[in-house]
């Protein structure tokens, strides 16, 4: 009898320590999942915020600002009118490219127009005016601008 309880002590004993090494093994892979799902969450934020990112402008800056990696802001002006704040500027392509119906949004507070430019040869510039209704001028002078969509033309001979 005393060796068949000894037995099932020590039976007891290494199942217990298989099964708080089984828990642990669990809990290392649980940890290790959440770990790399919120890095794969974090990069996809990050990617999101580069194809989309969208930079604060100064409109009482006159010099040229970025608006993302390949639309710059120049000549940037606001003034009052009517009952909110007309943005003016131009909007410099600086790739290759031609784009027509360019697409972008003017965000000021939680305020926010699209407004939509024909055309925008490539490393050329056009003007824009935007209107944006019940802001006040000092609350207009950061902004932001997003790139939307266009459709892109290529030069080919």
């Amino acid at each position: 009898m005393g060796s068949s309880m000894t037995e099932n002590t020590e039976r007891n004993t290494s199942s217990s320590g298989l099964s708080k090494l089984n828990f642990f093994l669990i809990m290392v892979v649980g940890i290790s999942l959440l770990v790399i799902v919120n890095e794969q969450s974090t990069r996809d934020k990050m990617l999101y915020e580069l194809l989309t990112s969208r930079y604060t402008v100064d409109f009482s800056v006159r010099e040229l600002q970025s608006v993302n990696d390949r639309f710059f802001l120049g000549g940037a002006s606001q003034e009052q009118h009517l009952t909110g704040v007309k943005f003016a500027g131009r909007m410099i392509n600086s790739l290759a490219v031609d784009h027509t119906d360019v697409t972008f949004e003017l965000k000021v507070g939680s305020k926010s127009k699209e407004f939509v430019i024909n055309r925008i040869s490539a490393g050329n510039s056009t003007a824009f005016n935007v209107y944006i209704p019940e802001l006040r001028i000092e609350d207009a002078r950061y902004a932001q601008i997003e790139y939307k969509h266009s459709k892109v033309h290529f030069r080919t001979r």
